[in-house]
């Protein structure tokens, strides 16, 4: 009869093993997808610290700190992508996992120059996956900057403002000042967040972005530099009071005006790390959400009126107001038309029939 192994001898691979095999079987892959996603933000950094564009005295803050979030990338990212490897990986995502898109646009282009055929490369770009990666890109190349920007700008003059402060002469204007600050810094660093980080912990991945030119357009256009632009032709009067309206009607109109913002960052924290222009990361129903489809851009607008209207001495002043409020009607319309293609955003819908003002539309 043979001998029999000890229990020792047996328990002895059995504790190891698994340690081992499941620590070599996750760094090489998750170095691979590292190096997919570090070829991209590479990219980003040289684009951004390069182009004229990026060298506005505009984007300086972003300018100043451009460097830093790169090398801070660069020493954790591994970490952070061998962990969601290790912890949240599942097969599915491996066909839209950002750094083996990237690898395989590196592969095909050299594929297709030693083969001297370019048909594989152009089958590659047709692809539905990767068609998908380049608008999420796009997304993020243009909107991180901006956020970062504009928090940087709520942040300073918040602070200015705090700094200001004196019992003695302080009041409610300058409580008002300080709040609109206060509000548009949350909205824009929940923006950020969104906007920068996408991630199976966060489980606010792109599940789709709109495709249309029309989708895009609009959005686009509320936005620097397009926004520089379509302000030009349509002006928002600033300062004045052409209709002498009095400082109790003043300070109403400016009060309505911070309610309004307020819901409106009540409608930007409902969405949480969701958060992100032209694209759909799971369809949303708590907050304000549960009685319009669109109460961000109802309150924004709304709050635009109170803050316009004293400055309104004609038709004049009112055309750019009516223009601005299509502007952010197509923007709704243009987003369900996307978001429509998902049968929970149509479920949303029964259950939420208003899109911008309860009982009337």
């Amino acid at each position: 009869m043979p001998a029999q192994p000890s229990p020792l001898s047996v328990a002895q691979p059995e504790t190891s093993r698994p340690h081992s095999a499941v620590q070599s079987r996750s760094f090489r892959p998750a170095a691979w997808r590292f190096v997919g996603f570090w070829l991209i933000i590479s990219i980003f950094t040289l684009v951004y610290h390069f182009h004229p564009y990026y060298h506005r005295p505009f984007f300086s803050v972003f300018q100043a700190i451009l460097i830093n979030i790169y090398l801070w990338f660069c020493l954790v990212g591994f970490f952070y992508v061998w962990l969601t490897y290790r912890r949240r990986r599942r097969g599915r995502d491996d066909f839209s996992d950002t750094g083996l898109l990237a690898l395989s646009l590196v592969r095909h282009s050299w594929r297709a120059i030693r083969s001297h055929s370019w048909v594989p490369w152009r089958r590659y770009w047709r692809s539905l996956r990767v068609k998908l990666l380049l608008r999420i890109v796009g997304i993020k190349f243009f909107f991180v900057p901006l956020m970062i920007v504009f928090l940087a700008g709520h942040v300073t003059d918040a602070h200015r403002l705090w700094q200001q402060a004196d019992p003695s002469t302080s009041g409610l204007e300058w409580g008002m000042a300080l709040t609109y600050q206060l509000v548009f810094l949350c909205d824009t660093a929940v923006a950020l967040v969104g906007y920068s980080f996408e991630s199976l912990w966060l489980k606010n991945k792109t599940r789709s972005v709109d495709s249309t030119w029309s989708g895009w357009l609009v959005c686009l256009m509320c936005y620097p530099p397009f926004s520089d632009t379509a302000g030009v032709y349509l002006p928002l009067a600033e300062g004045g009071n052409a209709l002498g309206f009095g400082n109790v009607t003043l300070l109403v109109l400016r009060g309505l005006a911070l309610i309004s913002f307020a819901i409106y960052l009540w409608a930007t924290l409902a969405l949480g790390v969701r958060f992100s222009n032209l694209s759909n990361r799971g369809i949303i129903a708590r907050g304000p959400y549960r009685w319009v489809r669109h109460p961000a851009y109802i309150c924004k607008n709304l709050a635009w009126w109170m803050e316009k209207l004293p400055t309104v001495a004609g038709f004049h002043n009112v055309l750019p107001l009516l223009a601005w409020n299509l502007v952010y009607v197509l923007r709704g319309l243009t987003e369900e038309r996307h978001l429509r293609a998902d049968p929970t955003y149509r479920a949303y819908c029964e259950q939420v029939r208003y899109r911008f003002i309860p009982g009337v539309w």
